[in-house]
């Protein structure tokens, strides 16, 4: 589904805008948790993502 987007040249621009600034929320990833949060229908983005603490407990 990905792949046959047309929002490349707004991504990038994104990450342009973003500069060299903290990235701790990727443009990149954050749009592809959008996208999936739409298409597996989740009321909020937060369930899709995990923390690194989340995934340190796990560990």
């Amino acid at each position: 589904m990905i792949r046959h987007l047309t929002d490349e040249r707004v991504v990038q621009s994104l990450e342009s805008m973003r500069g060299h600034g903290r990235d701790d929320d990727p443009v990149r990833a954050m749009r592809n948790a959008l996208l999936a949060a739409i298409v597996f229908q989740r009321e909020r983005l937060e369930s899709l993502l995990r923390s690194p603490r989340s995934l340190a407990i796990r560990a």
